[in-house]
């Protein structure tokens, strides 16, 4: 007889990043959470009433200092006995966690916890990511089952629509003040659908002068700013009508110009990256809005324009 997995039965985890709060939420363990972060706020209804950790102080145990938690938080983190905690630390290893930590978390919390961490910084570790998350739930199925959703759906609009998209010139804006363009998974994302993205991919945004954009001469450009809703990417309109050269730049003369929300879109390896692949083909390929995504999940340079006085 096979042995049951203990996690399947009362199973209590900690989520110390939004994505992966949302991920436990698609893989139908949002009521196995018992904290999540300040900044988690997705799915609302699951997590409204669980108690929240700040990540932003500074540990003195290794634990501690791997987490970013004080030791006040830290101690809220071993009063609620999880079995699983959830991370997002930055690593040249996506998925690494030091021995010492392993070590000082059995010693704190106890030896059956497990602490998994997920960095993810291109599109090959976000595949990654997804199905070591379902498999450190106990549902395996479900993570292998969301990458094949993604890839599948990549895949069939980077095919249907490549003749469009072919050799692109792309530079996605991910910040105004100061201009930054979009790093992470989103160039892997821009070279899937065929096109030559103007930032290489890093673990950081990038920072440019404006002159390298109008140099660079991008046929499309995506305004989605990190973590702002639709409605603050379109107001970055106003400031980037006034740059010096903006009317030059190809994608301005042939109203290739495309404003995202960037909150809860591009920048979190969840299930809503099938959407935002959605639109940023949409984008390079110059379909409308409502074609392969939801209608007016974002909007054209033509309606900036014409919609100024009311952003």
């Amino acid at each position: 007889m096979q042995a049951k997995n203990f996690y399947t039965i009362d199973m209590r985890i900690i989520s110390l990043a939004p994505f992966l709060t949302e991920l436990c939420a698609s893989y139908d363990k949002a009521d196995r959470l018992v904290a999540v972060t300040l900044d988690c706020d997705c799915p609302d209804e699951s997590i409204a009433e669980l108690p929240r950790i700040s990540i932003s102080g500074k540990g003195t145990t290794p634990v501690g200092r791997f987490l970013g938690v004080d030791d006040i938080r830290l101690k809220q983190i071993i009063d609620l006995k999880p079995d699983i905690i959830l991370s997002s630390v930055r690593s040249e290893d996506p998925f690494y966690v030091p021995v010492d930590v392993k070590e000082d978390l059995a010693h704190s919390v106890g030896p059956s916890v497990k602490l998994f961490n997920f960095y993810p910084a291109t599109l090959e570790e976000v595949y990654q990511t997804l199905d070591r998350v379902g498999r450190a739930l106990s549902v395996a199925e479900k993570g292998k089952d969301l990458e094949n959703r993604l890839k599948a759906q990549v895949m069939a609009w980077c095919d249907s629509f490549y003749e469009r998209m072919k050799n692109k010139k792309v530079s996605f804006i991910s910040s105004i003040r100061p201009l930054r363009l979009a790093s992470l998974w989103i160039p892997d994302m821009i070279r899937l659908a065929s096109a030559r993205s103007q930032e290489i991919g890093a673990r950081e945004d990038q920072q440019i002068e404006w002159s390298e954009l109008v140099h660079y001469q991008p046929d499309v450009i995506v305004v989605a700013l990190r973590e702002k809703p639709l409605n603050e990417s379109l107001a970055a309109f106003k400031e980037l009508e006034h740059m010096t050269g903006w009317d030059a730049i190809p994608a301005v003369k042939r109203g290739e110009v495309v404003f995202a929300s960037g909150k809860g879109y591009f920048y979190r390896p969840t299930s809503r990256l099938i959407d935002s692949m959605g639109i940023l083909v949409s984008a390079i390929a110059g379909l409308e809005s409502g074609y392969i995504t939801e209608r007016d999940s974002f909007r054209r340079l033509r309606w900036a324009e014409l919609q100024r006085h009311r952003i």
